[in-house]
């Protein structure tokens, strides 16, 4: 869903809602990061098709899914959709079941949920984070937070696509990538086809998934939906896809970064100070 106001004045031109949310009978739901564009669809971009990870869901949290696409539908369109017609009464949930929650965020009374909700959540981590994203731009509030969690000895392990659809974002991210590797951080670049998939798991426990990317747009001028998630086996499988992207991956380290030619680093930099309208 895209904001409804049509053209708008400029100040306004990044409040879009990025929120992916499909919803059957109200009882069963699909959210996370996947567009429903050509992009992914193989049968159009053929050996190009993007890689991403999306979710189905069953149970009370549909409600919350519906809840937020009711909210936004309101505001788009000025119709009230009937609770009756709309939701589920009966939840028949094949199971196994797990404590999860969406957590909407937006420029509006919800601006700071997903960046509150992350930084909780790395805030307490024992062992081990692992960050999938295709923007990885985290404010200096957030990147603090990882960087902290690698000085406490926890292992943190971050993946970003090699090969990024958006070239002034992928500059901007490679400008930063020095302040998070000094602390012991690992970052990886994944090869093949762009990943678009927006994952963290902790400590093989807790799962974040949904619509937001690790950067300002997302966590300040976007409208977002996302989803914790408490369950093993859901960070499990999540683990493992994270994991096999790493076992092909090619880590980047200071020695790299060094490497690239002066112009480059300094453009990457100047791009990085526009790094919240990318």
């Amino acid at each position: 869903m895209t904001n409804p106001l049509g053209i708008m004045r400029m100040p306004y031109a990044n409040l879009r809602s990025h929120r992916k949310i499909l919803v059957i009978d109200g009882c069963t739901a699909f959210t996370g990061g996947m567009n429903i564009r050509e992009g992914f669809v193989t049968s159009y971009a053929g050996d190009h098709t993007a890689i991403d990870t999306h979710f189905r869901v069953d149970g009370p949290v549909v409600l919350q899914l519906v809840a937020v696409f009711a909210h936004d539908w309101a505001y788009t369109t000025k119709e009230i959709l009937p609770y009756q017609t709309w939701s589920c009464d009966i939840w028949r949930v094949p199971g196994p079941c797990a404590p999860a929650r969406c957590i909407r965020s937006g420029p509006d009374r919800y601006l700071v949920g997903t960046h509150s909700m992350l930084l909780g959540a790395l805030a307490v981590a024992q062992k081990h984070i692992r960050i999938q994203s295709p923007y990885f731009l985290p404010d200096q509030v957030l990147m603090g937070a990882i960087n902290t969690a690698a000085r406490r000895g926890i292992i943190v392990d971050i993946v970003i696509p090699g090969r990024n659809n958006l070239r002034l974002v992928n500059y901007a991210m490679t400008a930063q990538l020095d302040q998070i590797i000094r602390t012991g951080c690992r970052v990886w670049r994944s090869r093949g086809n762009f990943n678009h998939s927006k994952l963290i798991t902790i400590d093989g426990a807790w799962s974040y998934v949904g619509s937001s990317n690790l950067d300002p747009r997302s966590l300040r001028l976007n409208f977002e939906l996302d989803m914790e998630i408490y369950s093993r086996e859901t960070a499990g499988e999540i683990e493992r896809l994270i994991d096999h992207e790493i076992a092909d991956a090619v880590p980047v380290s200071l020695e790299n970064l060094a490497a690239i030619p002066f112009r480059k680093r300094l453009r990457n930099r100047i791009i990085w100070l526009a790094s919240p309208y990318l």
